[in-house]
């Protein structure tokens, strides 16, 4: 799989935002480390993000937001 489609509420995709159940965090960390968002849309209080996985040898940043030149969001 190399795309990844998130669909959540947008607190959940805030970066200082963290799990409390265990396997949600576990959840949260394999997607940081293995993918990177790529493009992100918010509407109706519902986030919808695009992850791409990361190519061999990219560091895992965590986090980082949606590539510029991209839409972030309709707002």
């Amino acid at each position: 799989m190399d795309r990844l489609w998130v669909v959540a509420e947008p607190y959940a995709l805030r970066s200082r935002w963290f799990p409390g159940d265990p396997t949600e965090r576990l959840k949260l960390v394999a997607v940081e480390e293995r993918f990177t968002p790529r493009w992100e849309r918010a509407r109706s209080g519902v986030t919808l993000r695009l992850y791409v996985r990361r190519g061999p040898g990219t560091a895992s940043g965590g986090g980082s937001p949606p590539s510029p030149g991209l839409p972030a969001s309709d707002g």
